[in-house]
């Protein structure tokens, strides 16, 4: 078969899942919201790390990926502390965050003015989301997802297939918002709780436009653990063995497989337990997205 025609093949079947993130999201909202994260988390982390920081996008590394590293790390301490039953305050993580938004801005900036705008403009917007820490990790939470969808489609060098995935994807999250249900927030799945689910997505919405935005978070969720899990932006990458060694190789495998086995016996906590300990990987997106948009290179694929 050419690459050609497999190129054409691939186009199919993106926007085929895309479709059928969007059937599930609208449909069972809930549990696309639990079996999503315990089936594709680790895969789509695992996509991230190789995209964003293995390839090095506009230069990425050395000292300021290790001052980045260092601030996701303290971020991800925080919540293995709350989950060890010691709760830390937000405000500390969304710092550490900042941080780590902050050092790979000023860190890629070309020159000093550079530095000082991207230094005030950070430090300003820190300021204003550590005033309302909750509300912005809650809009980080929801954004973050369009965050990764955007960068693999601008980083996708075949452009046929990002205009398409990305006409898709519009179409689809249209389509899973208009099937807004008041009533859907009622759903349970065991201990899975659409009401709670809603307040903690959508806080003080009503009770529709909770339920949108349940549904979208969802939809989202699927494509971009999806996409990132599936197909990696950028072209072809090295194989994984060649960029993580047969020890990384072991660890990918073990946690690929353990998270699944033990979402069978106990989903709801093991969904709970991956996104506390996967928080960073948002924060690396737009770690990196901030540094590449200071060096003046965020169009340009890894």
């Amino acid at each position: 078969m050419s690459t050609t025609t497999a190129e054409r093949e691939l186009d199919l079947r993106l926007p085929l899942a895309i479709v059928g993130a969007a059937m599930l999201a609208a449909f069972v909202p809930l549990w696309a919201l639990l079996v999503g994260p315990i089936l594709f988390g680790v895969p789509h982390v695992i996509g991230d790390v190789r995209v964003l920081w293995l390839a090095r996008p506009g230069g990425f590394g050395g000292p300021v990926a290790q001052a980045v590293a260092l601030a996701l790390v303290s971020l991800t301490a925080l919540r293995v502390a709350t989950l060890c039953g010691w709760p830390m305050p937000i405000e500390a993580e969304l710092a550490c965050g900042l941080a780590a938004v902050a050092i790979a801005a000023i860190g890629g900036a070309r020159n000093g003015t550079t530095r000082v705008a991207w230094a005030f403009g950070i430090g300003a917007l820190g300021g204003l989301a550590l005033a309302s820490a909750r509300e912005s990790l809650l809009v980080l939470a929801h954004a973050h997802n369009l965050v990764a969808i955007s960068l693999w489609c601008v980083w996708q060098r075949e452009r046929r297939a990002a205009a398409v995935v990305a006409l898709v994807y519009a179409v689809g999250a249209a389509a899973v918002v208009g099937m807004a249900d008041s009533e859907a927030s009622t759903d349970v799945i065991g201990s899975f709780e659409g009401a709670r689910l809603a307040r903690e997505l959508a806080p003080g919405f009503s009770s529709s436009t909770a339920d949108a935005l349940l549904r979208s978070f969802a939809f989202a969720q699927l494509v971009h653990y999806g996409i990132w899990s599936w197909q990696l932006p950028g072209g072809a990458q090295r194989p994984l063995r060649d960029e993580i060694g047969k020890f990384g190789i072991a660890l990918c495998t073990v946690a690929c497989i353990a998270i699944p086995l033990c979402g069978l016996g106990a989903p709801v906590a093991t969904r709970a337990t991956y996104l506390q300990l996967a928080i960073a990987h948002g924060w690396i997106e737009l770690a990196v997205l901030s540094y590449l948009l200071a060096r003046g290179g965020a169009a340009r694929a890894p």
